[in-house]
């Protein structure tokens, strides 16, 4: 198998970032965001452009205490 030492691998680490807000094209209740390199849908007014987020990337995987703080608030929570 063949690995490129120059590709960097995924990196799922939960970090504290900055968040830019962009109009949404096609909503009025939504903002486009971009944290970091990832693109995401935000609720209009929820932040402010420049505002620091903690952010997760897909895939981030939550453990212990942090999962059990967190889970109320995941989709997928019942």
């Amino acid at each position: 198998m063949f690995v490129d030492k120059n590709t960097k691998m995924s990196n799922w680490k939960v970090s504290k970032e900055k968040i830019n807000l962009f109009t949404h094209p096609n909503a009025d209740a939504l903002m486009i965001g971009k944290v970091g390199s990832y693109q995401v849908v935000v609720q209009k007014g929820l932040y402010n452009d420049g505002d620091e987020v903690v952010f997760a990337p897909e895939k981030s995987v939550f453990t212990g205490e942090l999962k059990i703080e967190f889970e109320k608030y995941l989709v997928s929570y019942l």
